[in-house]
């Protein structure tokens, strides 16, 4: 059983260790389409003997290019070659404590899609360890926004909508979808209140008219404040996902 994992990047260093500790632990290769990093990120995807880094041009946060790219790189890299493939953006992480053994009872009963449910993952600073950050970073919320079809096998054609929230796979009769949830989708996103409004003012900043024009993303926007006031309700909110 192969696995690929495609991800596109700006300015990941925080949290790409942790991004490729955990994929290179089942993955065989993780495809990383990095759009002009300048803070080490492209350094660190070089170090990870399982990850190749490709260069790629987007003008800022693009979600038309993103889609693009969704619809496209599966089929470069993986269609004929894989028997899974994940898309995931540098905060989203696969999790199962057995997740090879998932994807190989879905593979021998045919099921060639699967859709984790989505958690918003919070802690009150930036992780420290230098294992997973699963091991450290343990309490979320159900987020269902985050419940993507981001799981499949490379024959199915995709059709992802912006940001990958949903998908119209085709040919529709060959679609056998495995069980929702059993896959989660850890959206570490609220690593401490500093890099979570770290993150979206530089979003922010790079925020493409097709963006705005489609309103898309357009919590980037969001003051101070307003992130504040979110990160607070999801650390009220959050419970214990993952057992230690």
């Amino acid at each position: 059983m192969i696995i690929h994992v495609i991800t596109n990047v700006h300015n990941e260093a925080q949290i790409m260790p942790y991004f490729l500790r955990h994929y290179a632990s089942f993955a065989d290769r993780i495809f990383v389409y990095d759009a002009g990093s300048d803070d080490g990120t492209r350094e660190i995807v070089s170090s990870c003997p399982k990850a190749e880094l490709i260069d790629w041009e987007c003008d800022g946060v693009n979600d038309a290019v993103y889609m693009q790219l969704n619809n496209s790189a599966y089929i470069h890299h993986s269609r004929g070659v894989a028997d899974w493939v994940i898309m995931a953006d540098a905060d989203e992480f696969i999790y199962h404590p057995a997740i090879l053994e998932v994807l190989r009872h879905y593979q021998k009963t045919g099921t060639n899609l699967t859709v984790p449910q989505g958690y918003n993952m919070v802690s009150d600073v930036f992780p420290t360890t230098k294992g997973q950050i699963y091991e450290e970073v343990v309490r979320g919320c159900i987020h269902d926004p985050e419940s993507k079809p981001c799981v499949f096998n490379p024959n199915l054609t995709m059709n992802f909508g912006a940001g990958k929230h949903d998908a119209r796979p085709e040919p529709t009769n060959q679609v056998k979808r495995g069980p929702f949830g059993e896959l989660k989708l850890l959206h570490y996103a609220f690593l401490g209140l500093e890099f979570r409004q770290a993150r979206i003012a530089a979003r922010g900043r790079r925020m493409s008219q097709v963006n705005i024009d489609n309103k898309w993303g357009l919590y980037n926007f969001s003051t101070p404040e307003q992130i504040e006031q979110e990160f607070r309700i999801i650390q009220e909110l959050a419970y214990q996902v993952i057992a230690r």
